[in-house]
């Protein structure tokens, strides 16, 4: 497993995928990025994992975005990946066709920090990871331990 704490973003428009990598990196963490969420599913089961979360944006990906997120949960997958689905307020069967559990969340666009430092400490805590997160919020200052590296796309 990669460490600091990486997640996955799956998002098919540059210009979000570039909004939102900032955001995760100004939290701390290395962020891979992806357009494709058959392609980040088929990554994050490999092994060693390439990252600890996957985050998939539905605001363009739509059903492919909740299939990707859906498959986290398949009792077949070999393992247990926490993943967070973000999601349009105004997208209801995006909402109801998304399997939720302690491990996989949704996110509301606009999203808050608060609401998104919850999230995220939530799965990561589902996935045993909840004293590396602790570490990451706690860090003193700003993106402390953020490098100029952690925006490399896998």
């Amino acid at each position: 497993m990669p460490d600091p704490l990486t997640l996955m973003l799956v998002e098919k428009s540059a210009k979000s995928q570039e909004a939102f990598r900032r955001f995760f990196q100004s939290l701390g963490l290395k962020v891979l990025l992806s357009v494709s969420a058959e392609r980040a599913v088929n990554r994050i089961f490999d092994y060693p994992p390439p990252a600890h979360c996957l985050v998939i944006s539905s605001l363009e990906l739509g059903d492919a975005a909740v299939a990707a997120f859906n498959a986290l949960s398949d009792p077949r997958a070999i393992r247990n990946v926490p993943g967070l689905l973000i999601v349009n307020q105004k997208s209801p069967a995006i909402v109801t066709a998304a399997r939720c559990d302690d491990q996989r969340r949704i996110i509301f666009v606009p999203m808050s920090v608060p609401e998104v430092l919850d999230a995220l400490g939530q799965v990561f805590t589902s996935a045993g990871l909840g004293a590396q997160w602790q570490a990451l919020v706690e860090a003193p200052g700003p993106d402390a331990g953020l490098q100029d590296d952690r925006d490399s796309a896998g």
